[in-house]
């Protein structure tokens, strides 16, 4: 019987020890991340992340629980990709009523 995938309700945006963008989908991606491109390996939020992601994988823990470990481990090592967020819905506003004309 084959093992399915299990995915994240909100994939995680971080950054490579090399600075490269990276999303991570899952507990098992997280997982395998956390093992070979985290730079640091030590710490309580990466030893608490390693062991909830890899049982959240197993089908043994808790989906969402795994994702939040997670980006605490990588805020503690200082890989969270920086959030681009959307303008504001009256800065957009204000950015088309001045481009109009009137003639």
């Amino acid at each position: 019987m084959s093992k399915l995938a299990t995915f994240w309700s909100i994939p995680v945006h971080v950054l490579t020890a090399d600075g490269d963008a990276a999303t991570i989908e899952g507990p098992e991606g997280a997982a395998e991340f956390l093992r070979n491109h985290c730079r640091q390996k030590e710490g309580r939020h990466y030893r608490s992340a390693s062991g909830l992601c890899a049982d959240a994988a197993a089908h043994n823990g808790k989906l969402e629980v795994s994702r939040e470990a997670f980006i605490a481990a990588m805020l503690e090592a200082g890989l969270m990709q920086p959030v681009q967020r959307a303008p504001a819905a009256s800065a957009i506003r204000t950015a088309a009523a001045s481009s109009r004309s009137y003639a």
